[in-house]
């Protein structure tokens, strides 16, 4: 059976410019192919240009001195290398993300992290998001609110996503929930009281 082709890189060759006339070259002339439903790992020492590799794939250089100077990134049968920004913006995202090694690099301490997640689902940085709790939910979650309209802006907001799905405490304050809650934490008291170890210590 021949293996459909995902993601094609041949010969890339990525440079770093001090100026016009000094560069280094990070990665030269790097080729690998990737199948649909392979699983590729690229090993190397630190700073041997894994991650350029990467950010050159995802053409994520544009704030760096960093510049692909040859070869081509083919990606279901498109050289991305070649896709005008607005096009290429689907894609990442979309069908192409990137985890960074830094989550400071990721994430802005400043800022909420709700906001941030509404921030890249806009800007299609993510391609689905699932979330089980948000900030300043803990007055939902002793009440049964399941027939109420949601006040929370950022609640409201991140609904309105269709990639978003948020399964947040206020929709599971039913009975049998709170019974299951209520002999899992007696449960353990009394485990813990008589010096029997419990299946739910974590260790």
């Amino acid at each position: 059976m021949v293996q459909e082709k995902l993601l094609t890189v041949n010969n890339l060759r990525t440079e770093f410019f001090s100026s016009k006339k000094s560069s280094v070259t990070a990665i030269n002339e790097i080729s690998f192919h990737i199948d649909k439903g392979e699983i590729l790992g690229l090993v190397g020492e630190s700073g041997c240009g894994k991650s350029v590799t990467s950010l050159s794939i995802m053409r994520l250089l544009n704030f760096t001195s960093g510049k692909v100077t040859k070869g081509e990134v083919i990606f279901e049968g498109q050289d991305l290398q070649q896709l005008p920004e607005k096009e290429m913006r689907t894609i990442r995202g979309g069908k192409m993300s990137m985890i960074f090694q830094e989550p400071m690099s990721s994430l802005n301490p400043a800022m909420r992290i709700d906001k941030q997640m509404i921030e890249g689902i806009r800007l299609h940085k993510f391609a689905g998001v699932g979330l089980d709790v948000y900030e300043e939910e803990t007055k939902n979650v002793f009440e049964d609110r399941s027939d109420e309209i949601l006040e929370h802006s950022t609640t409201a907001r991140l609904l309105s996503f269709p990639n978003v799905m948020i399964t947040s405490h206020q929709g599971f304050f039913t009975k049998e929930a709170l019974e299951a809650i209520a002999e899992t934490t007696l449960q353990n008291a009394l485990d813990f009281e008589s010096g029997k170890k419990s299946p739910n210590q974590v260790q």
